[in-house]
């Protein structure tokens, strides 16, 4: 059989399987990470998790965890030289109180922001980052030679920890990176389908 009958055949067979609806249901099968203070643990909301994944992507930062540089200080470490800060923004919350201090039940509520510069820990060194659980999965050799020997291959990066979608624009799939898949199957599956 030649090559293009193989791709002709397959391309009907999916076509027939989505026209049937015999697909089984899509799953997000790796873990994320959503950005997050190192220090507290406590993810960060709103506009700053758009703000640090699209520094994270931008860079390529692996870590999902952000500390201030006085944070990243304390616990031991240091900021690489020549490294750019992330702005995120924290909401203060006030309540009007008595002269004692003590927050008056109806009184007057507002709120003003505040900036805080932070890094991604893969700017910093001397810090132990416990990263996004992962876990320990061995490559297929079988698939690893089969995606090697592609004829015509796209790009393959793992820029987005978050997405696996294939650009046809730039002919280049990103997929998160091994280690954050629950198996090797699982890995090679979504890899395969972009």
């Amino acid at each position: 059989m030649k090559q293009y009958d193989i791709y002709t055949r397959v391309t009907e067979d999916i076509i027939s399987i989505l026209e049937n609806g015999e697909l089984p249901p899509w799953a997000y099968t790796w873990q994320s990470g959503m950005n997050q203070n190192f220090v507290s643990r406590k993810p960060y909301r709103g506009i700053n998790q758009f703000a640090l994944e699209a520094r994270a992507m931008k860079n390529a930062f692996t870590s999902s965890y952000w500390l201030t540089f006085r944070q990243c200080k304390q616990a031991g470490g240091y900021v690489k030289k020549e490294e750019r800060s992330t702005i995120v923004i924290k909401w203060l919350w006030f309540q009007e109180s008595d002269t004692n201090g003590d927050v008056i039940p109806d009184g007057k509520k507002w709120a003003t922001q505040k900036y805080f510069n932070v890094f991604n820990t893969d700017q910093c060194e001397g810090i132990e980052v416990s990263h996004v659980e992962t876990n320990i999965i061995v490559p297929f050799d079988q698939c690893e030679t089969l995606v090697a020997e592609m004829p015509v291959k796209p790009i393959i990066v793992h820029e987005d920890r978050t997405r696996a979608y294939y650009s046809p624009l730039q002919d280049r799939v990103n997929v998160p990176a091994l280690q954050y898949f629950e198996s090797s199957e699982t890995y090679y599956s979504t890899l395969f389908m972009n």
